[in-house]
Formats: C-alpha cells, structure tokens, sequence
C-alpha cells in the first residue's frame, strides 16, 4: 500500500514518466492517478489538520487549567497578604505575662539556690550537734550508772555499820539532859533486844524507856517519863551520824529542844 502510494505521489511530481516497457501512459489512466494523489493530499492535509486541532485544544485546555491554577494562586496570594491573627492581643498579653514571670523566677532561683546551701550547711551543723549531744547522754549515762554502783555500795558499807551498832557490839555515848545536877551528866547506854531502826525512821517515838537499859547513870536517869523518849531517840539519831553537838536535850515536861553537848 505505500509503495502504491509513493507510486503515485511520483507519478504527480513526473507526469511526463513513461511505462516500464517504454510506451507513454494513457490520459485516462493519468488523470487517475492524478486524481488519487490529489485524494491522498487531501487525506493526509485533513489528517494533519485534526492532529493540530487535537494539540490546539490540548494546549488551551492547559491554558485554562494554567489560567485556573494561576488565579486560584493569584487568590490564595491574597488571602495570604490580607491574613491576620484574631487572636494576637491574647497572645501579646500571655508572652507579656510568661516574660514578667520568668524575670521574676530568675531572683527566686537565686535564692532557692542560696536557701538550700544554707539549709544543707544548717542540716550539717544540727547532725554534728545531734551527734555531740548523744555522745555527752551517753556519758551521762555512764556517770549515773557509775555513781548508782557507787552509793550503792557507800549504802551496803552503812548498813553493815548500822547492823554491828545495832547488834550491841559497840557501846554508844548517848546524851541525855534529864534533871541535870551537872554540866556533864551522860548516861552509857547498850541497845536492847528490839529492833533500833525504829530510832531512824520515827525520831520522836523511836524507843520506848523499856527499849533501853540504863548503866552507871545517877538516879536521874531512872527518873525520865514516857516524855523522855524524844530526848533519847533524837541523841541515838545524832550519835549514829556523828553528830553530837545537835543531840537534843529533855527539859522535863517533853520540850525538846537542840543542845551542843560539848557545852554539856
């Protein structure tokens, strides 16, 4: 089919052409050939014709979408430019705000900062006095403990003593004014079988006269009522604490009164 065609579009071009066995064409058979190459100009213009129209209405269908584009961006240009913040006083005074509040939390930093070295260096200065503190409790401790042992033992040795006394091993010197005829007129007396601890606990009615045995004492001594009593537990009280110049002397109607015996 193409090779009729070029053929054809020959034979147009050279009308003048002569057959291949040398002999010329009949006009007949040229004007149709003619004819022909003119129908396939014509084919081939309508061809081209309807490819350009499809390009040109491809070009302005992209044109009016780039036309489209460009107004749609012209627009949103616009927008953009004209575009404002409804909301910007609100925002202005809240970054107003969080500003005051981070110059004021600066200070305050500074400061938590400075109160937390002191509170640390306070914190250390209590522990050490804590510290000291115990170990002088414990030491107190120790004093009181150690003191207790020792009065402990200061009050065994004293009752011991009190017992040997009690016990009649040793005579006591016990001063008793009764009627006095002389500066110095002493009675020796020997503790009885009863218990002489009630000479401690109640000096005023400690012994009974029947409680005590007098010897080698004048008449005198024989003589002192129940009112006498006194006389005789407040001097055995002073005795035993060695303390004899405040034994008590009787007066002879139960007034006691304190009497330096060294003044007989």
């Amino acid at each position: 089919m193409a090779t009729q065609q070029q053929l054809q579009v020959q034979k147009v071009k050279n009308p003048g052409l002569v057959s291949c066995n040398g002999s010329p064409t009949k006009d007949e058979k040229e004007e149709d050939m003619s004819r022909s190459a003119l129908a396939l100009f014509r084919a081939k213009e309508e061809e081209i014709e309807k490819k350009k129209v499809e390009v040109r209405d491809k070009v302005f269908a992209q044109l009016g979408r780039v036309e489209e584009a460009t107004r749609r961006l012209s627009e949103i240009r616009e927008e953009l430019e004209t575009l404002a913040d409804p909301l910007r006083k609100d925002v202005s005074v809240v970054r107003k705000k969080i500003d005051t509040l981070n110059k004021e939390l600066k200070p305050l930093g500074l400061t938590c900062q400075r109160k937390e070295r002191e509170y640390k260096e306070a914190l250390e200065a209590f522990n050490d006095k804590n510290k000291e503190k115990a170990q002088w409790v414990s030491k107190l401790m120790e004093l009181v403990s150690e003191s207790e042992k020792m009065r402990m033992k200061k009050l065994e040795e004293l009752s011991k003593n009190v017992e040997l006394l009690h016990q009649g091993e040793n005579k006591m010197l016990i001063g008793v004014s009764g009627v006095k005829y002389m500066p110095s007129q002493w009675c020796v007396l020997i503790p009885g079988a009863k218990d002489m601890s009630k000479v401690v606990d109640n000096i005023n009615y400690a012994c009974t006269w029947s409680d005590c045995t007098a010897i080698g004492c004048s008449s005198s001594c024989n003589n002192l009522d129940a009112n006498g009593n006194a006389s005789y537990a407040f001097n055995m009280y002073y005795h035993i604490k060695n303390q004899d110049d405040l034994a008590c002397g009787y007066q002879g109607l139960g007034e006691v009164t304190t009497q330096n015996l060294s003044q007989g």
